[in-house]
């Protein structure tokens, strides 16, 4: 990514890389391996597993200590995958990763650059063969790559993954997002930078930002006088008000269920803090990524409150989520678990009165939480153990159980009592 914070200079000098940065390369590199590894399960007797990983503004390569940019990332993430599935698996025939690359970047240094860290890599030999450079915008080449990548996975784009880590806000828009959706028969999934900071520290009235933000695609669903009202009157940090208000619309123009938009906060003196949002096809892909920053922990907040509907106001919260964060540590994690507690019997008792699957419960709500199905899963065990829900298997017949499955079926106990969770339920017949 070629700009005034990362450039790829003339005689060849890389830019600094900055420890969130580096942190968010380092969910990129997590993210594909733990992925790779779920989507080959159940496919023993395959030896060839193909995927596409576009990454549409590439920089160039490396930085200024030789640190890896997002291109190695990619290409040593599939490597140490295929390993790990081999070893851990332990198949009889090995499997194959047989990925194809675009490493897309618009600014020539930085391009150069790239070209020669490839050059010099032990992937050299891949060039214009499974790694394709290109040296133009990604919205340029963006149908190019596109209709390429349908030729190689003509059932969709279920193994596509597009990288879009723009150093800005708009350089990458809805429609186009969308576009690449629709092409793609909804199956791919986009990891997007989002440069929050900047938007929240500049956003005015003017002419000049009205036409770029009018640029994003967004404007149809979130117009950009109602961010200026709430960012007069909302009391919260701005930053919550953008993830509340533009991270759904984003989903909404991609049409992708499930997505996560978590905030990668600056080091100390920076102020280049942004969101990275990842818009997914699967529960499998957000399960992967949330798992991601469970254990990441170092430099990723979210915003809004540790229940369901994290991103809805409620001023009856803990206001310090609204206008701190908070952070994915274990005391986190377990105050998630009480407040989803709280946050499903109401769930319950204003939208599946007569019950539902937990699957269907997980397309309707779980992207907007911190949670993955394991902790939604372990919130739900807990109210079934305290008598509040039963769990009841796909065919009938109350399960006692420490994990819900997707088909299982969860209803209400209609007996309204005081639990030992200090949940009280009113207004509900036997």
């Amino acid at each position: 990514m070629a700009t005034k914070a990362f450039i790829w200079k003339k005689d060849g000098s890389c830019p600094d890389l900055e420890p969130h940065s580096q942190t968010k390369l380092e969910v990129l590199r997590d993210y594909v391996v733990d992925y790779l590894k779920i989507l080959v399960r159940g496919s023993m007797g395959q030896e060839i597993f193909k995927i596409t990983l576009v990454d549409a503004f590439a920089g160039g390569g490396r930085y200024s200590k030789g640190e890896d940019g997002s291109p190695l990332t990619l290409l040593k993430a599939v490597k140490e995958a295929e390993a790990l599935i081999n070893l851990e698996q332990k198949r009889t025939k090995p499997l194959k990763i047989e990925a194809h690359y675009y490493f897309v970047e618009k600014n020539k240094y930085a391009f150069d650059s790239l070209k020669q860290t490839i050059k010099a890599s032990e992937w050299s030999d891949e060039l214009s063969k499974k790694i394709y450079l290109i040296h133009d915008s990604f919205e340029n080449v963006s149908t190019y790559i596109v209709e390429k990548t349908k030729a190689r996975h003509p059932n969709g784009g279920s193994r596509v993954i597009f990288f879009l880590d723009q150093c800005g806000w708009a350089q990458v828009n809805a429609t186009q997002i969308a576009q690449i959706s629709q092409s793609l028969n909804y199956k791919c999934e986009f990891i997007l930078n989002f440069a929050c900071d900047w938007l929240a520290h500049y956003i005015n009235g003017g002419d000049d930002f009205r036409k770029g933000y009018d640029g994003l695609g967004l404007s149809d669903l979130i117009p950009i006088d109602e961010l200026l009202e709430l960012k007069e009157k909302t009391q919260s940090d701005y930053r919550y008000v953008i993830a509340a208000k533009l991270g759904p619309a984003l989903q909404r123009a991609s049409k992708s269920p499930f997505f996560s938009p978590f905030y990668v906060e600056p080091t100390t003196g920076s102020n280049h803090g942004y969101w990275l949002v990842h818009l997914a096809p699967h529960i499998r892909a957000r399960n992967a990524m949330i798992d991601v920053y469970h254990r990441k922990q170092t430099h990723i907040r979210a915003f809004g409150n540790t229940g369901l509907r994290m991103l809805a106001y409620n001023p009856d919260s803990d206001p310090s989520g609204y206008l701190d964060g908070f952070d994915f540590s274990d005391d986190t994690i377990t105050k998630a678990r009480l407040h989803l507690g709280k946050d499903l019997i109401q769930e319950f008792v204003s939208n599946y009165s007569e019950g539902t699957t937990f699957s269907t419960l997980c397309l309707d709500r779980i992207s907007d939480t911190i949670a993955n199905t394991s902790l939604l899963s372990d919130a739900l065990v807990d109210l079934a153990k305290a008598g509040e829900i039963n769990i009841n298997g796909p065919n009938g017949g109350i399960k006692r159980c420490e994990r819900v499955e997707p088909g299982d079926i969860i209803k209400l106990n209609r007996r309204p009592y005081l639990t030992g969770m200090g949940i009280i339920r009113n207004g509900l017949s036997d």
